[in-house]
């Protein structure tokens, strides 16, 4: 098992079955499937992913990828819709539009986005955490109905990608359910916190909420107390 990362992927499979790549070096590695490489001036760190058929291609006779999606029962899934008219969000959406037309990128071309310097994807990420905090109220409302909802009480994970993100979502919650038993966990969390957070907190029912960004809880932490994700 390996994280979504190119890099780790190719330290994997050369070793174990490095004809699957035609024996090639990690350099050109990042060339054929990187978003794009960054030089720190120690090594060179791949973002991001391309050709991403022509990658799964090569990697059918060898990986297994397994989910966990096939044993849940009366899985649902509702979607939050927010007003793409709202002042606010129109000044987003064109605004993005429009740094992605300056730089040749169609807005519907997920690909092209990752040929973006670091400098140019902070800046359209700055535009997206935006977009994203207004999600909040709408988030808390559906959390707010599932709470309700819910025949025996069981926490809910709301996950968010950027810290400014869960910072404005921390902000929130505390302004709306200022009793409600909260934790939030981004990656200046600790290892060890963040164990014990999941263990002696969401999972014995200590927690009503956990907010973290995407990056921070992943593999290896037990959620199964939870049934609710946002």
């Amino acid at each position: 098992p390996f994280l979504n990362r190119i890099e780790e992927l190719y330290n994997i499979v050369i070793r174990i079955a490095p004809k699957t790549l035609d024996y090639m070096t990690k350099y050109a590695f990042y060339q054929a499937y990187a978003g794009w490489i960054e030089n720190t001036g120690f090594q060179l760190v791949a973002h991001g992913v391309k050709n991403v058929e022509d990658l799964k291609k090569r990697l059918a006779p060898i990986m297994l990828r397994r989910t966990k999606i096939d044993g849940l029962k009366k899985l649902t899934e509702e979607v939050i819709k927010l007003d793409p008219r709202s002042p606010k969000l129109r000044k987003l959406f064109d605004a993005e539009e429009k740094f992605l037309t300056s730089h040749g990128i169609r807005p519907d071309d997920a690909e092209a986005v990752t040929k973006l310097t670091k400098i140019e994807v902070s800046e359209i990420a700055a535009i997206r955490t935006q977009i994203a905090i207004l999600k909040i109220p709408a988030a808390l409302e559906m959390f707010a109905d599932i709470r309700e909802e819910q025949e025996t009480a069981a926490p809910v994970t709301i996950y968010c990608y950027h810290r400014e993100t869960l910072a404005a979502l921390k902000a929130a919650v505390v302004k709306k359910f200022p009793k409600l038993r909260a934790a939030f966990v981004d990656g200046g969390v600790s290892a060890k916190d963040r164990h014990d957070i999941i263990k002696h907190k969401f999972q014995t029912g200590k927690l009503d909420l956990l907010c973290a960004t995407i990056g921070s809880i992943r593999e290896g932490l037990n959620l199964t107390a939870g049934r609710d994700v946002i």
